[in-house]
């Protein structure tokens, strides 16, 4: 039996119904009903603050406990986690997305890269410029773009038209709309 919210009636007595009857066409109907009638409650409760408040701190213990478990994906969140929202910690970001990016996770990468062109300064470019490099030839689109802009204004990597060229074509190629607009643009 599925676990009913108490204000439903249970499950068994429509079952017991049914079977009273004799047809098993009564049941699926009332089956039905039971559940749609539970959806229908379970989603007004849902959009409840006081839910959204304890389900968004589950959610988060779970995250975490994967993200220390090695969990790339579980990782690359918890990264994102500290540079989205309302705080911006780059630090902890870094930390977590070079755990992920070590184990292979391109779109982590790609976000680390990115951190790290917010920063600035000439090593740091540098740097972007390598993540970015193998996030690329690994097939993100979005970092093809930016390999793509490094190689044409110089920033980070020794400009080189032929090369940004080939990475706005790759991107663009991928359906990346601003790696097609700076191919048109080129």
């Amino acid at each position: 039996d599925a676990k009913l919210h108490p204000d439903l009636f249970p499950l068994r007595a429509v079952r017991a119904t049914a079977l009273h009857i004799g047809t098993q066409r009564p049941l699926r109907r009332a089956k039905s009903f039971v559940d749609f009638r539970q959806r229908r409650k379970f989603g007004r409760l849902r959009n409840a603050p006081q839910f959204q408040r304890q389900f968004s701190k589950l959610a988060q213990q779970f995250l975490e406990q994967a993200a220390i478990g090695g969990n790339p994906a579980a990782e690359e969140r918890m990264g994102r986690s500290c540079i989205e929202g309302g705080a911006f910690d780059a630090d902890c970001a870094k930390i977590w997305l070079q755990s992920a990016a070590a184990q292979g996770r391109v779109s982590a990468i790609s976000v680390l890269a990115w951190l790290y062109v917010r920063e600035g300064s000439a090593q740091s470019l540098a740097e972007a410029g390598k993540l970015y490099q193998t996030a690329a030839e690994a097939g993100d689109f979005a970092a093809q773009n930016n390999l793509g802009e490094f190689f044409e204004t110089g920033r980070g990597l020794a400009k080189d038209p032929q090369q940004a060229f080939n990475w706005y074509r790759k991107s663009a190629e991928g359906g990346f709309a601003p790696g097609q607009f700076n191919l048109a643009r080129l």
